[in-house]
């Protein structure tokens, strides 16, 4: 692992943490633990998505630009590739570009239609407009992140 990845990895369990420390304490109590755990797995896939997006939105400015989604995605993929490693028989060089082709085309194809003020950017309120829109059908890589969480 290099140290940029170790770097993001420890930007993002902080990130959690603080998600979990509902009062500040700087400690995550039986109570703050149990709350969070249950929100998480009562909550519909956008509720999840918007919570990991705030963990992955690197700027912490409520929004997420392409460079953060590709990376949650591919995070996203290695996670459902370490828990079902019985669906992948391709070699890790092509496991790998394929992550990276999925996560960008779903970046892609996100961007495309969820950010209405083409900014560059999309807010929680931008992907839930166009995530519950009547046009829109559930993206594969949402079907993907429901399995996971």
């Amino acid at each position: 692992m290099s140290e940029d990845q170790r770097d993001t990895l420890q930007l993002y369990a902080e990130r959690i943490f603080t998600y979990f420390d509902e009062d500040n304490s700087g400690y995550i109590d039986s109570n703050e633990f149990t709350a969070a755990l249950l929100s998480l797995m009562g909550a519909d896939a956008v509720d999840r998505l918007l919570m990991a997006l705030k963990v992955y939105g690197l700027k912490e400015d409520g929004v997420i630009d392409p460079y953060d989604m590709q990376h949650f995605l591919e995070g996203l993929l290695h996670i459902f590739m370490a828990t079902h490693p019985e669906a992948f028989s391709m070699s890790k060089s092509v496991l790998e570009n394929t992550i990276f082709k999925f996560a960008f085309d779903a970046t892609v194809e996100c961007f495309l239609h969820a950010d209405r003020d083409n900014d560059g950017l999309i807010s929680a309120p931008e992907f839930q407009e166009w995530y519950y829109s009547e046009e829109s059908e559930t993206p594969e890589w949402m079907k993907l992140f429901d399995l996971i969480l």
